[in-house]
């Protein structure tokens, strides 16, 4: 299945493992990884500190996950702005 958004004049096809890429970056924005940290081949260490160890692996897939979107600038730009939580936009 595959849909298409259209972001600032281009089209961007959406499939079903993009959402699933989105839903991991949510999972990791909440868990408190800042759009800079998302860019980094790794798990910067001091979040990653913050959370139960048992929790590791997941929080490895879904860095995973991504490897392959941040090289599309503008996927992974829309992603951002999908992921940012009410509290930091301001609204509650």
């Amino acid at each position: 299945m595959s849909a298409v958004g259209k972001v600032e004049d281009m089209c961007l096809p959406w499939t079903l493992r993009d959402v699933a890429a989105v839903t991991a970056m949510r999972r990791l924005r909440e868990l408190g990884f800042g759009a800079r940290m998302l860019a980094e081949p790794a798990a910067p260490y001091p979040v990653l500190a913050t959370i139960a160890p048992r929790r590791w692996p997941a929080v490895f897939a879904d860095w995973d996950r991504l490897a392959p979107y941040r090289q599309i600038g503008q996927w992974w730009e829309l992603a951002l702005r999908a992921t940012v939580s009410a509290s930091v936009k301001g609204t509650k």
